[in-house]
Formats: structure tokens, sequence, C-alpha cells
């Protein structure tokens, strides 16, 4: 016997109907009560933990500090300044990337060695974090030492300004070794080609760290450049908890956190083109794919429900153990057909704009099927998404919540990063009330704005020779009734 490409569309047609269906019927079940029911333990978000709040103060030089006092023994500050990829150009991306890493390797001139020695000697452990818009510093230092901390901080930040060749080169091999080991991640690699054609016309197109050459050849004239326009207060927020009153902490930070003003970094308007890019190798049979839509920006209002979204599509691996037994839909139907090893769900946010989508790892025979049952589960929870799995999603997304304030160092950052985005976040409660204004109505409005009839943002690296058309994934994006 043998089938014709007709008769073989429609029982791979027939096959995902049935699929489809096993699938809603285990879901009526389930909404039905036919499984036993584990007693769920819900915090007291009245607690007074959750009803602190935070003090936001402007400071002179325009620097916005947001403060959390806690019973804490160590003290957590941690700095955001307004630079990176997005405010570089084709000739100097990569300099935000190498001042980062040698500010480190500067000299304090009141402590007689280099910053990062200077660290190490009060016990400071310090964490650098970046982004396409924004580098972080994040300080955990004791009581006694917070004084000295905030004073090496700024004296690194003005050192910038005046960098020396010397002091570039001492990280050069290093910037550039860690570049070689990002290249090979390949979550990173489609990332970065996500962000090359969704934003094609900006500089969010952008690597974050720069490309080779230009690491190899910028020199400290160039990044001094960028360093007396971007790195001073005006571009800075500040967030800091720990044992301390909040008063005594701006005193602290007006006499010892001294930096340059900078000029301000100002934002271009971005389009979120839908386009395709192919990685093609033929020697394996994997394939990494990436389907992102248009998102929102980090200060939206919606922020919260397409983060509730993100963990109705959740995260799913086959070597987890859990073979098909998922609470998202997503996840138990790729596990049921086996056309996936791997998926998780991303939400890249930013000030303005926003990149919202799924990558996954699954293999070039399989790609037809895992890209249709993607980009359809986003049509279905547009259109039909229960209120039981959006239920569970908000419980999922405020213990997401609850985990990123648990502990002085991670709150700190989160009260510099809602400072930097401007986003009015007084107290935890106020962001479990959002949370729970969800509603399935709200949520599915979201949706339909953003993933029906929309135009997806595809990046295929490895075997992509069976990856379908563009214009048939876009197809799968409307919402066919029969």
């Amino acid at each position: 016997f043998f089938f014709s490409s007709a008769t073989s569309v429609v029982w791979k047609m027939f096959r995902r109907l049935s699929t489809v269906n096993r699938v809603l019927n285990y879901n009526i079940i389930r909404s039905a009560g036919g499984f036993s029911k584990v007693a769920s333990v819900i915090p007291n978000f009245t607690a007074p933990v959750y009803r602190r709040e935070c003090e936001l103060t402007r400071l002179d030089n325009e620097i916005t500090v947001s403060t959390v006092e806690s019973g804490s023994h160590m003290n957590s500050v941690s700095l955001y300044i307004k630079t990176g990829s997005r405010y570089e150009t084709e000739e100097n991306n990569g300099a935000n990337f190498l001042l980062q890493h040698a500010g480190f390797f500067t000299k304090s001139k009141n402590e007689g060695v280099t910053i990062s020695q200077a660290f190490e000697r009060i016990g400071a452990i310090v964490n650098v974090d970046a982004s396409r818009e924004h580098v972080g510093y994040n300080l955990l230092v004791k009581q006694e030492n917070l004084d000295r901390a905030l004073n090496i901080l700024a004296e690194m930040i003005t050192n910038l300004s005046s960098i020396s060749n010397e002091e570039v080169n001492s990280v050069r091999d290093l910037v550039m070794n860690e570049k070689k080991h990002l290249e090979k991640d390949l979550d990173f690699r489609a990332c970065d080609h996500l962000h090359s054609i969704a934003y094609q016309a900006s500089s969010l197109a952008l690597t974050r760290q720069g490309t080779f050459e230009n690491l190899k050849n910028l020199s400290a004239a160039d990044l001094q450049k960028v360093a007396k326009q971007y790195y001073g207060s005006v571009n800075m927020t500040i967030g800091a908890a720990g044992n301390f009153q909040a008063q005594s902490f701006i005193s602290s930070l007006e006499k010892n956190f001294q930096v340059p003003k900078g000029e301000a970094a100002l934002n271009k308007p971005n389009i979120v083109f839908g386009s395709a890019v192919h990685e093609r190798d033929d020697r394996t049979d994997d394939a990494h794919i990436t389907i992102g839509y248009a998102g929102i920006a980090r200060g939206s209002s919606d922020y919260y429900t397409l983060q509730a979204i993100r963990h109705m599509v959740g995260d799913y691996s086959k070597y987890n153990g859990g073979s098909n037994n998922h609470s998202q839909n997503l996840a138990e139907l790729v596990a049921t057909e086996k056309v996936v090893d791997s998926y998780h769900t991303f939400n890249h946010s930013y000030a303005d704009t926003g990149l919202f989508g799924v990558s996954l790892r699954t293999h070039g025979k399989n790609l037809d099927d895992a890209v249709c049952y993607t980009v359809s589960e986003f049509t279905r929870i547009a259109n039909s998404s229960r209120p039981s799995e959006i239920s569970r999603a908000k419980n999922a997304l405020r213990n997401e919540v609850l985990f990123e304030r648990d502990g002085i160092d991670s709150l700190s950052k989160v009260l510099a990063r809602n400072a930097f985005y401007g986003t009015e976040i007084r107290s935890f409660s106020h962001i479990i009330d959002k949370i729970n204004q969800i509603t399935p109505d709200s949520l599915r409005e979201l949706a339909q704005n953003h993933f029906m009839d929309a135009e997806p943002v595809i990046v295929g690296i490895g075997s992509t020779r069976k990856l379908p058309d563009y214009n048939q994934i876009r197809g799968w994006t409307h919402w066919w009734r029969m």
C-alpha cells in the first residue's frame, strides 16, 4: 500500500484532531472533579510583611532611590544605569560590555588598589547583570562597611570616564572568551537572531555583547565617550534593602555616592517586524525553533496579565520524569505526541516594547507538528482558555513574585528595576491586587490582540529544512472553525 500526499495530509489532520479530543476529554474529566484533589496552601497576603511599603526619594542629582527596611544583618544596594546596546551604534556595539568588566580593574585612589580588591577588603559581594537597556550592579555588604562600599562604587563609575588603554586591554581577552562561550549557547544565539529581525529598524537589534570585531578594536577613547554620556546620575536608579532607616541611607548616599551627571538616555520608537531567519545545519537532525510575538512594555498595566499567560503556556522537558502528566495544555499535548524534547516560554519586556514567545527543541521530522501545536496553543488561549487554568497560572505568578522578594539582594534588584521603569509598586500586596484583578475576559482580550491574526517572528537553528513556510505559520494564528 502507499498513501498519496493528499491522503497523508488528511491522515495527519485526523491524528491531530484525535489528539486534541483526547486532551479535551481529559480536561473535562479533570475540571468535573474526576480526579482526587489536593488541598492548596494559600499564603495570607494580608500579613504585615506583604503590606510593607517602600519609600521613594528623588535626590538633587536626579537619582531615584527606592528603599525598604528589613531585619537582616546585611545590606543590599542595587544600582541600575540606563545604558546598554540599545544606546549603542554598529560602530561602538560592545562598549558597555567592555565597560562593565573593565571598571573593576581601574584604580581606587582612596584605597590604593584596584576596585575589585577594594571591594574584597571590606567583604562586599558584587554581582553585575545587564540587558539591552540597562547595566546593573548589586552590592551585598555589612552595615559598618556600607559607606565605604558606596564610595568605592561611585569611584568605579567615575573612573570609566577616564579609563586607559591598559585597563581596557587587561579585560579584552576575558570579554572575548565570554563572548565565544555565549555563542555556543543555542538559546543565546536564537535570542540575538530574534531581536535582530524583530527590531531590524532600531538599535534593539544589536547584540548585547557586541561583535567580535568591535570587542577586539574598541579603544579607551571610544569607551570614555560612552561612559561620559550615559554613566551619570540622570540615568541612575537605586534600590536598597537592609537594616537601616531610609533617611539615614539617603544621607549616606548623598555624602558617599558622588558621580557625574551625564546626559539623559532617550528611547527611539520601535516597531516589531514579523519575519523569519534560518541558521540551517543539515549535519544534525536537532532543531531549535523560537516563535515570538510583539509583547508589551515593562510598565504596561497588562504586564502581569501577559506574565499569567506565560505561566499558562509554561515550560516542559521530556527529561523531568513527568511523562504527559502536566497542568499546562501545550506541555501535555507535545508530551503525548512526542514531538518536542523541551520548550520554555519567555517574556522580554523593555521600557516601551517587548517580545513574547516560546523557544523549543525538537527534531527535523517533527517541525510541522511542533510549530503547529505551539502557534495553535496561543490561538486557543485567546478564544477558549478555561477559568481553572487561568486560576492556576495566577497562583504560579503569585509564587514567582513572592520568590523574587526572597532575600534582601533580590529585593533590592526588584526595587531598583521598578524605579528604573517607573512602575508605581509601593508594596507586595499592591502586586497581588493587580494579579487578583486578572479575569478570563481580560486575559483572552489581551491574547487576541497579540496572538490572533498576528505576524510572528520565527528563528530556526539546526535542521530547519522541514520548517513550515512563514505564510503557513502566519495562517495558523487565525481561529479556523468548521
